[in-house]
């Protein structure tokens, strides 16, 4: 009996082995350590390649939508523009406001009209071009990159 503690549940008394006590706590931190060690890709086992070839179907699989169905039901120019940023991101090339836009097909003034909202959303940064002052390039958040790497991380198996 060194080893038994007793609990009081639900109004009664109960004899609890200590040992099994500790192990559970002992389980349980481990547990929360593992969860914070390991990022949300590895948790996922996608990698940045795989994000790449994700992202691209996406956006082939919507201009594919548009081309059979038609244009004018399915217009989501947000996602159309967020899905080109990050796969930009991902690629770890620069876009320009001027190219956003040209190969989802969204028009210039819809995707200016956008890249405003989604820079007010806090999601997207429009930053000049030190080299060029006509030209500024937009990059994703931390925050937006994080939502759309937990996008893929939980839509991904659904969808495959």
């Amino acid at each position: 009996m060194e080893n038994t503690i007793f609990s009081k549940h639900n109004g009664s008394h109960r004899a609890v082995d200590f040992r099994d006590s500790e192990i559970d706590q002992i389980q349980r931190q481990l547990d929360a350590l593992r969860d914070r060690l390991i990022s949300p890709a590895q948790k996922s086992g996608l990698t940045d390649r795989d994000r790449v070839r994700i992202v691209r179907n996406l956006c082939h699989a919507r201009l594919r939508r548009n081309e059979i169905i038609g244009p004018n039901l399915f217009f989501d120019p947000a996602w159309d523009i967020l899905l080109e940023v990050y796969l930009a991101e991902l690629e770890q090339r620069r876009v320009s406001v001027s190219n956003i836009g040209l190969t989802s097909g969204v028009p210039a003034s819809t995707t200016i009209r956008w890249l405003t909202k989604l820079e007010e959303a806090e999601m997207l940064i429009k930053r000049d071009d030190p080299l060029d002052g006509r030209r500024v390039f937009i990059s994703m958040t931390e925050t937006a990159t994080q939502m759309m790497n937990a996008y893929l991380d939980e839509c991904w198996p659904l969808l495959h």
